[in-house]
């Protein structure tokens, strides 16, 4: 968002100057006006290069909370050549007056089977490697988040029922 603002303001700004030094007729001001119409067109370049340029990120443990349930809702359909999947994990954890029904996106969620543990899930947070770089960019961005989600062995069953039969 901050990017985008500069951005604009800087591009307008290179407008107006190279504008105004087209209409004026006294030398010293065309240059002083192409000068800072240089200027804005460097912030607004530099910046657009900056806005797209790949910045690293990595991703880091954010928090950890137990599972009481866990169900996915595995809606399969469509014809013999197209499968329309809508796939979601549903589960259910604590929550400050009681429990509370969550959800995570099959691509953003995978299923570890563990001995000797208590059904809980991890969630990892993608973060800017440098936090400068972060604030400026990261700000209304939407980074992904991961959930590991971590079960007993011999939990998971996969049962299929697909009929190709029209």
């Amino acid at each position: 968002m901050i990017l985008v603002l500069i951005m604009t303001l800087s591009f307008i700004s290179a407008l107006v100057f190279c504008l105004s030094s087209l209409f004026e007729n006294d030398d010293k001001k065309i240059s002083t006006n192409m000068t800072s119409c240089l200027i804005s067109l460097a912030i607004c370049i530099g910046s657009f290069i900056f806005a797209i340029y790949p910045h690293t990120t990595e991703i880091k443990y954010d928090y950890s909370y137990d599972i009481y349930a866990l169900e996915d809702n595995a809606t399969v359909r469509g014809s013999r050549w197209y499968f329309e999947e809508d796939f979601k994990y549903y589960y259910c954890a604590s929550y400050k007056d009681g429990k509370k029904m969550y959800y995570a996106d099959r691509n953003d969620a995978y299923i570890v089977e563990q001995d000797n543990v208590i059904p809980h899930i991890e969630v990892y947070k993608e973060e800017y490697s440098n936090k400068y770089i972060g604030k400026i960019k990261g700000v209304g961005v939407m980074l992904r988040t991961e959930y590991k989600i971590v079960v007993p062995k011999n939990t998971v069953t996969n049962n299929f029922n697909v009929d190709l039969k029209k």
